[in-house]
């Protein structure tokens, strides 16, 4: 027997479900089974003061730092940055330690070039600076010529390393032979410099002839009148001297010889006796 409807109504319709609703509620049961185990953000490239600001706000709350260079303590977290973490990003137990591994932020996390770089030629303090920041944190010298000591670093340069450039593995010592920076290293020859200039010497001027003695011509020479008689007289051949030495007057008056008067005793005065 077949049931009648009242007057007017309708009949139900099945209700469907939402295939949007059941992936949602899936979800929420996939998060409900992993809510013990917190998810550990990836924390490196980040500075140390950010990394661990968001390892905390994830709940991991118990967390170290190391200097991957050398041992230096992290005072101002804001100046270095992460380059490894232990344990990796993911799902990871809310009580785990999470340790990081930092370096200066101007500094490379090692693993970032090659390995050791070639630190031949450099100045010792160079070389060692380059062999830690490229993650080389043992690092010793030795004098390559003997036992001297190195009390200022920056008057030596490197010739020899061991390991070679290029070595990857960071467990080892860098040992680097230094000798003075004005030095040569062993078996190497260095043409020796002098800071003071050069000078050439001019060559010497040929000494000049001393002259010739010529006859003096306020004096003149003297020369024979040609008398044989025994009592010449020897004349000058150039003008008298200008200051004459005086003689002795002859007479008892007179005046200086004028030009054309004729002066008999050539003593410079006429007219004596007169």
């Amino acid at each position: 027997m077949l049931a009648t409807l009242p007057a007017g109504s309708r009949p139900s319709r099945p209700r469907r479900i939402r295939a949007g609703l059941t992936v949602s509620a899936l979800a929420l049961l996939a998060g409900c089974g992993s809510a013990d185990r917190p998810l550990l953000p990836n924390l490196a490239g980040r500075t140390l003061d950010d990394a661990r600001t968001a390892a905390t706000a994830a709940g991991f709350t118990a967390l170290t730092s190391r200097d991957l260079l050398r041992a230096r303590a992290q005072l101002v977290a804001s100046n270095w940055r992460v380059c490894t973490q232990t344990p990796a990003a993911g799902p990871v137990d809310g009580d785990v330690t999470v340790e990081l591994g930092v370096v200066k932020t101007d500094e490379r996390c090692p693993g970032d070039d090659t390995g050791l770089p070639e630190l031949v030629g450099e100045t010792l303090p160079i070389a060692e600076d380059a062999a830690r920041e490229a993650g080389f944190p043992r690092f010793t010298s030795h004098d390559a010529t003997g036992e001297r000591l190195r009390l200022d670093e920056q008057d030596w340069t490197v010739c020899t390393q061991t390991p070679a450039a290029g070595t990857t593995d960071r467990e080892v010592t860098v040992d680097v032979g230094v000798v003075k920076s004005a030095e040569p290293c062993p078996g190497e020859t260095r043409a020796a410099t002098s800071s003071a200039p050069t000078t050439t010497a001019s060559p010497r001027p040929a000494p000049k002839p001393a002259p010739k003695p010529q006859p003096n011509p306020q004096r003149g020479e003297d020369r024979d009148d040609g008398d044989d008689s025994g009592s010449g007289t020897d004349r000058r051949t150039s003008e008298p001297d200008p200051d004459p030495p005086s003689k002795p007057r002859s007479g008892q008056s007179g005046h200086p010889c004028l030009p054309g008067e004729r002066d008999g005793d050539n003593d410079g005065f006429c007219g004596e006796g007169r």
